[in-house]
């Protein structure tokens, strides 16, 4: 079963799932961002914490859509629509902007993030905008 892994050796911005746990206490984990070819725009996932003799209850959580990166004001959360706003955000991350969405949220292309946001993630939330679907097939099932 695939892991939630922060700090994973290889992964650049992002965190990958992995089927090696990892074990933290809960200060240590600070947020977790996953990224990975199994995790898709818009869907809803069960998260679990396990430990050597415990386990957490289940969490729900949604992703956010594709191409939805913020809200109408800077520093908001993405607010379920994808518009002009959000192409804008993308572009300021691209630009550099200190007023820009973290990189995790810009990083829309390719499936598993890069690290880079370029001319293709601004081309991505171009097409989620003109309401286009999310492009990538997942890899795998996630369980």
């Amino acid at each position: 079963m695939p892991q939630f892994i922060p700090d994973f050796p290889g992964a650049e911005k992002e965190n990958a799932l992995i089927d090696v746990p990892v074990y933290k206490t809960a200060s240590q984990w600070g947020s977790v961002l996953v990224a990975d070819e199994e995790t898709v725009s818009s869907a809803s996932y069960q998260v679990q914490a396990k430990a050597a003799n415990a386990e957490s209850n289940a969490v729900s959580t949604t992703l956010w859509r594709w191409g939805d990166v913020r809200g109408v004001t800077t520093g908001s959360p993405p607010d379920g629509v994808v518009n002009f706003i959000d192409v804008n955000a993308v572009v300021a991350c691209f630009q550099g902007s200190p007023i820009a969405p973290p990189m995790s949220a810009c990083d829309l292309h390719p499936a598993v993030p890069n690290g880079l946001v370029n001319f293709l993630d601004v081309s991505s939330c171009v097409d989620a905008f003109k309401g286009k679907p999310y492009p990538f097939t997942p890899s795998g099932q996630c369980p």
